[in-house]
């Protein structure tokens, strides 16, 4: 609307007077002029905002005219002034706002009701009459903005606490995930069909519609993972094409690494458990699987790969045994260890000379008297032996009679014959090896008779004997100890052995780690071609022979070396797998990926017996060809860069490009990620309430 001033008076035009040519405005002012009354202005006086536009100008606007002469259109014509009052404005900001909050609120269950519920309490008219105009402002809202309802409902929905369902379902299988998805739907479904019902006192009415969301809900939400799994995959992988991980790995390359490493989780912590001569084609199957896929088809990637992994594969007899080295120290044969132990006691036993040089008469008639008090109850083998002592502890005098036998030496070889009676028998006399016990028995106390005489009554002799007696028992530890990582039912049990070594003596402790250590040893010789038999051997049953290692050595040294078994027992199984040709199926499962993110596909051309239609076939056959070409560049490619990956060691660029392909890893997740928004909203869709009572 436009204001003139014509003769001392204020007239409003409508908006059209703008658009006219200023003669027509010099004429329309000069009619208005005469039906107020008065003469004809000498020029028509148009106020402020308008009199750019009103007034006659003989220069058009700017822009009017192009560079050819040609017009084009512009006018120089002000926006028309805003007439509407402050208050009215206002009031439809409000409106606008109720509105975007109503939206939101409808994605809530009940909030309609609750809604009436408030202005009810307050006094502001019944809650029937309420809720009709809450679903009626609804309805109109709805007609009026279906985008916007949607969007708020959608909005609204999001706010529900179901989203702790996704939660819970994470690390779930696919049918975990849909069975997730199907309680949350239904849970939601149930609510929004319930609170669509317009007379909750109809209890038929209100078992139907709470029945009918549920089962829609249900089905919503245990469809939405499955397609939420493929757009998730569909964008992840486009993105990943698109965006090359660096210069080195391109599209194709990236997207087949990022989704691997996704499937294989966690990568790195396993990367870290295999220590300094893993690669990324061990971390999982996924990435094994890319690396069958390298290995499978000729070229620069293939002999790449298993070239790597056949050299790694060749010094795994040496890592195996260094590391055995490393966490148990050297080992020695049991023979050795006994024959170094046996030398050992002879040099101990090299004092005895000059002890017996010194030794004083030695005093064996508590001995003899032992031997008689036997004597008067054996019978058989027992009484052979008993005699065949007493003339060890004798010597005939000139006389013929028996007398006791006083020096030391002779009494300490006397002690060792009876040792060797009780050892190996004595056929000659019916005692066969066996029949006497060395720790019980008549013989058995007898012979500590003797051995506590000589003791008491020979300085020095007590200290060779203790010397020679600890190198004994460390030399029936190493015995022992040979036999700790048994299987079967006779095997040691772990608490038996903790038992052994509290009692033990530190020379029996280091007899047994010797004698543990040579069966170590012995099994990594014999088994190093079967790591996995290696690596149960070390395990044992129930993992018993790693908890006796851990009680002999250290949890720290055992863990050590089981860990180094399993890692090369990996490393075994990657290059049986990769190399050997030992799973066809996943190779060309790989390959065919491998292909199919690289692949080419030319355009079809209908093929027809027209001549455009020859010329077609003709093309389609020369871009089969470059395609072909361009494919088998692009797969080789792929092939060279995987094959360099997968073959990566531990260090900086291994780690930099693990976290770049993580952060892709999980890309699409937000474009697939079903939630009780997106339920909610279709559930808020199709739950509209119907022209019944509403109660």
């Amino acid at each position: 609307m436009a204001k003139l001033n014509i003769n001392g008076k204020t007239v409003t035009v409508d908006d059209s007077f703008l658009k006219l040519s200023p003669e027509e405005q010099n004429s329309t002012v000069d009619e208005i002029a005469k039906s107020l009354g008065s003469a004809p202005p000498l020029a028509a006086a148009p106020t402020a905002p308008v009199a750019a536009s009103t007034q006659a100008s003989s220069m058009p606007p700017v822009g009017a005219f192009d560079a050819m002469g040609n017009p084009t259109g512009i006018q120089d014509e002000p926006l028309p002034a805003n007439t509407m009052p402050y208050g009215e404005q206002m009031a439809h900001v409000g409106r606008a706002a109720d509105n975007t909050v109503r939206t939101i609120a409808n994605g809530i269950p009940f909030m309609d009701r609750m809604a009436a519920g408030l202005r009810a309490a307050v006094g502001d008219g019944t809650y029937d009459d309420n809720l009709k105009q809450e679903r009626a402002k609804d309805e109109e809202n709805r007609k009026a903005a279906p985008g916007l309802t949607t969007a708020g409902n959608f909005a609204g929905s999001a706010l529900l606490p179901i989203g702790a369902l996704a939660s819970a379902a994470k690390g779930a299988t696919m049918l975990g995930k849909m069975g997730y998805g199907a309680l949350g739907g239904a849970s939601l479904g149930a609510l929004q069909g319930a609170s669509s019902t317009p007379d909750l006192t109809n209890v038929t009415d209100a078992a139907k519609d709470t029945a009918r969301g549920a089962a829609v809900g249900g089905a919503l939400g245990a469809a939405l993972p499955p397609v939420a799994q493929g757009i998730g995959a569909g964008v992840r992988y486009v993105s990943n094409l698109l965006s090359p991980v660096s210069k080195e790995v391109s599209g194709p390359s990236t997207a087949l690494l990022a989704e691997a490493l996704r499937n294989d989780r966690n990568l790195g912590g396993d990367l870290t458990k295999l220590g300094p001569n893993a690669v990324l084609a061990d971390a999982g199957p996924s990435m094994l699987a890319l690396a069958q896929g390298v290995a499978t088809k000729p070229g620069e990637g293939r002999n790449a790969i298993i070239s790597a992994l056949t050299e790694r594969n060749a010094g795994t007899n040496n890592r195996v045994l260094s590391a055995a080295e490393d966490a148990l120290g050297p080992a020695s044969s049991p023979r050795t260890i006994q024959s170094s132990i046996k030398t050992e006691r002879s040099a101990v036993h090299d004092d005895l000379p000059a002890v017996f040089e010194n030794a004083p008469p030695v005093d064996v008639i508590p001995t003899l008297a032992l031997v008689g008090q036997k004597l008067n109850k054996a019978v058989g083998p027992e009484a052979s032996a008993l005699n065949k002592v007493r003339d060890y502890l004798t010597e005939t005098s000139q006389n013929g009679m028996p007398l006791p036998i006083r020096d030391a030496e002779k009494l300490s070889n006397a002690k060792i014959a009876i040792d060797k009676l009780i050892d190996y028998g004595d056929p000659a006399i019916g005692i066969v090896p066996g029949a006497i016990s060395k720790q019980q028995g008549a013989i058995a106390d007898v012979r500590k008779s003797l051995n506590d005489q000589l003791r008491s009554q020979v300085p020095g002799y007590a200290d060779v004997m203790d010397r020679s007696s600890a190198l004994a028992r460390k030399s029936g530890a190493v015995e022992q100890g040979g036999d700790i990582l048994g299987t079967g039912k006779d095997t040691l049990w772990p608490e038996d052995l903790r038992k052994i070594i509290a009692g033990a003596e530190p020379g029996q402790i280091e007899g047994l780690q010797a004698g543990t250590r040579s069966e170590v040893a012995r099994l990594l010789g014999t088994k190093v071609n079967d790591l996995q038999a290696l690596k149960t051997a070390l395990q044992g049953d129930g993992g018993w022979n790693t908890q006796k290692l851990s009680d002999l050595f250290g949890p720290e040294k055992a863990q050590q070396l089981v860990n180094a078994v399993g890692n090369e027992a990996k490393f075994r199984d990657t290059f049986n797998k990769v190399v050997e040709n030992s799973q066809t199926a996943p190779r060309a499962a790989a390959n065919q990926a491998i292909e199919e993110a690289t692949a080419t596909k030319p355009p079809f051309i209908p093929k027809d017996a027209t001549i455009l239609g020859l010329l077609g076939n003709a093309g389609e056959w020369a871009a089969k060809k470059a395609a072909t070409a361009a494919t088998n560049a692009s797969g080789d490619k792929a092939r060279q860069e995987l094959a360099k990956v997968l073959l990566m060691g531990p260090g900086t660029p291994r780690d930099n490009l693990l976290l770049s392909l993580g952060s892709r890893a999980n890309n699409g997740e937000a474009a697939g990620q079903p939630t009780a928004a997106l339920i909610g909203a279709l559930l808020n869709y199709n739950a509209r309430p119907q022209a019944r009572s509403e109660r």
